[in-house]
């Protein structure tokens, strides 16, 4: 049995070659039998090798061909563009703001610059680095930096702005020791060093505003962040400073994080930038907006806005020296010529005037007529209504 198996193997394959043998002879007669001259064909695909393939297989394979995924849109959100700001010479015996800290109180300091832009009286000054806070002393020593620029012969200093704090979560070394985040140790000698800066800025009698870290997009980090806040704003408040809590305006309608935001003018703007922890110029502005507001409290602004009828000229000290802020004479429309106060010898008769709306409102004790077609004109709808009625009791 097995021998008459493999002479039908055998027979099978000698007659499989001697059909392709055939085949490959009619295909060279076919090329032989091209007559000179006529045109060139192409060479076809070989019979046998077909032949064969389609019995044996191989051949080439197929490229497995992975679908492409649709190319990404390239096209970024498009923003209003952020106006530029010319910041205006400061005169000489402008007061200083000195912005101190790590690399958002850089940036705060480039806001507040576009701040007070056009207010010649308050000059920004800045020290910072990025990679600085008050665990690597190492690194950079603030609280002997501060005590440094306070004690400089010459330096005027009226307001300190102190925002550090993003490089603090990791170990603090004192000595030979090492003291893990969060531990007992550590909080000891981190509240010892706000402690130092607050002690030296209050015997010189410069007021402080502390600006507190922002919510970031990592939970973890900010987590981190509200357990440094607290040390901060405890700090500042035991002696009566200002702490600036920024937390909630960085965060969105459903109190998340959120890179965007509207800015000081209202449109909807790119606040923080991809690390999730710093600020873009338009956060930076943002920012500065809540910074500026203290230290217009705390040293007022070179901007004065009066009321109607006053004369605005300025008396007594100079305000730069006691920082009190300006006094202004209440000289109104009554003074007397020369600048004397109403009734001195040189003053003119005052000649009341009935009709005035000053006489009417403020020393007769009236209330302002009606304008009609307003909301709060009723007088229109009585009359109309006593019209009617009237013409009602007529028909009748």
């Amino acid at each position: 049995m097995f021998e008459r198996r493999k002479r039908y193997g055998v027979s099978a394959i000698l007659g499989v070659v001697a059909l392709g043998a055939c085949l490959a002879a009619a295909s060279g007669g076919r090329a032989g039998a091209q007559a000179v001259g006529e045109p060139v064909q192409l060479a076809q695909v070989d019979p046998l090798a077909k032949f064969l393939r389609g019995i044996f297989g191989g051949g080439r394979t197929k490229r497995r061909e992975i679908p492409r995924e649709p190319a990404r849109s390239t096209t970024r959100r498009t923003e209003p563009a952020v106006p530029q700001v010319e910041v205006k010479p400061k005169d000489d015996d402008a007061r200083v703001v000195l912005v101190l800290g790590d690399s958002i109180a850089a940036g705060l300091a480039k806001g507040l610059d576009e701040a007070f832009a056009e207010d010649s009286t308050i000059r920004i000054d800045s020290i910072s680095d990025g990679s600085s806070g008050l665990v690597r002393e190492d690194h950079f020593d603030w609280p002997g930096k501060i005590d440094e620029l306070i004690g400089e012969e010459g330096r005027r200093i009226n307001v300190i702005i102190m925002s550090v704090g993003v490089n603090d979560r990791q170990r603090m070394r004192t000595g030979g020791e090492r003291h893990q985040f969060r531990s007992p140790e550590w909080e000891t000698r981190y509240k010892a060093r706000i402690t130092h800066i607050l002690d030296s800025v209050t015997n010189r009698a410069i007021p402080i505003v502390w600006v507190g870290l922002p919510p970031t997009s990592v939970n973890k980090t900010s987590n981190d962040f509200l357990y440094l806040n607290g040390f901060f704003r405890d700090g500042v408040e035991d002696r009566g400073m200002t702490f600036v809590d920024i937390w909630t305006n960085f965060l969105d309608e459903n109190e998340r994080y959120s890179a965007y935001g509207p800015d000081v003018a209202g449109q909807r703007r790119l606040l923080r930038r991809r690390d999730g922890v710093n600020f873009t110029r338009a956060g930076s502005r943002k920012l500065a907006f809540y910074v500026e507001r203290q230290i217009r409290r705390l040293i007022g602004s070179g901007t004065l806005v009066l009321l109607p009828g006053l004369t605005g000229q300025d008396s007594g000290p100079d305000p730069r020296v006691t920082g009190i802020g300006r006094i202004v004479d209440l000289t109104g429309p009554i003074a007397a010529s020369g600048g004397q106060l109403a009734g001195g010898p040189d003053e003119q008769p005052f000649k009341k005037d009935e009709d005035s709306a000053y006489q009417q409102v403020v020393v007769d004790g009236n209330a302002l007529p009606l304008v009609g077609g307003k909301p709060a004109d009723w007088t229109a709808a009585a009359d109309a209504a006593e019209k009617a009625a009237g013409g009602e009791a007529k028909a009748n």
